[in-house]
Parts: structure tokens; C-alpha cells; sequence
């Protein structure tokens, strides 16, 4: 990332081949910390929070450790870096690799895809296909109870927008 932060593509994308052909190191195992039991929210030794933020000096800052990089984290950083280096091709190939992904990788590999196929390779009834898929696997993780309505909206909108320009090129004598 920071040689892709400086420009560095090349360099960025030397790094990612090198970290996909090495294994991933075992993830450390759970540490089971024993922590002080919490006072309940209707304690009156707790304080009440009403949602605003505000510095609170008894309270310490949780920092969650960064996710760890994973062979599917690598895969999209490497589409990403692909994309910005003028390599479409590649990217769409890193994409369409991710399409199978399960939870919300795969759902964002077809908007990734389906914007590639349509504005760059002009393959609108492909960027359709991709965007279908999509909507499959949204409407699944829905089911599921883990809606995504960001991604599930960009898809649609999409497709819209695709149907409407298939239609106009299947007809080219109506606007």
C-alpha cells in the first residue's frame, strides 16, 4: 500500500504476486483475557450515554487490531492496484476470480466487474450478466439477515441503467 500510496505501481504490484505466492502465516490463537465484569447500563454507578461524542478520560480508547491480510484481502488489493495501473484486462481477470467469494467480497467484485465490462470494454450484455449475479448473491446474504442495502442499491440502479442502454442499442431508431 504505500508503495501504491507514492505512485509506485509497479513496485506495488511486485509485492502483492510476491505475497500471494507465500503462504499466510498461522493467525495467532485467541488470548482469553479475563476482564473485570461490567457494571450494568442501568447501574447508577455507570454512566449514562446518550449518543453524543465526547472525551471521556475513565473510559479507554478500544483499538481494534487491523484486520488480518488474508489471500482474498491480497486478491482485491492486487485488482485494485491492477485497475489504477492501466491494466483492465488483469483487473477484470482479479475480479472475476472474486465473484465466487462468499459475503460481501463477491457482491462487490460484480459492481467492480460490471463497471469494467461496461465503461471501459463496452460489453454491456456481460456487465448485465455480472450484475445479475450480484443481485443473486445480495438477495442470499438478505435472506441470510445480512443485508447489504448500499451494495444491493448500487446494483440495481445499475442494472436499470443497463437495460435502459441494451434497449436503446437493440433499437437503434428510438432514443
Amino acid at each position: 500500500r504505500a508503495f501504491a500510496r507514492q505512485g509506485r505501481l509497479t513496485e506495488a504490484l511486485e509485492c502483492l504476486d510476491i505475497a500471494t505466492r507465500m503462504p499466510l502465516p498461522p493467525r495467532p490463537a485467541a488470548v482469553d483475557r479475563i476482564a473485570p465484569p461490567e457494571p450494568d447500563w442501568w447501574s447508577p454507578s455507570v454512566r449514562p450515554d446518550f449518543g453524543a461524542r465526547t472525551w471521556d478520560r475513565d473510559r479507554p480508547v478500544r483499538r481494534d487490531p487491523p484486520a488480518p491480510w488474508t489471500t482474498e484481502r491480497i486478491a482485491i488489493e492486487r485488482a485494485r492496484v491492477q485497475r489504477r495501473a492501466g491494466d483492465e484486462r488483469a483487473a477484470a481477470g482479479s475480479w472475476s476470480s472474486l465473484l465466487a467469494s462468499p459475503g460481501r467480497t463477491g457482491i462487490v467484485a460484480a459492481i467492480e466487474l460490471a463497471k469494467l465490462r461496461e465503461h471501459r470494454f463496452r460489453d454491456l450484455d456481460g456487465a448485465l450478466d455480472v450484475v445479475t449475479a450480484g443481485l443473486r448473491q445480495a438477495d442470499r446474504r438478505r435472506r441470510l439477515g445480512r443485508p447489504e442495502p448500499g451494495l444491493e442499491h448500487d446494483l440495481r440502479r445499475r442494472q436499470d441503467r443497463l437495460v435502459r442502454r441494451l434497449a436503446a442499442a437493440r433499437s437503434p431508431g428510438v432514443r
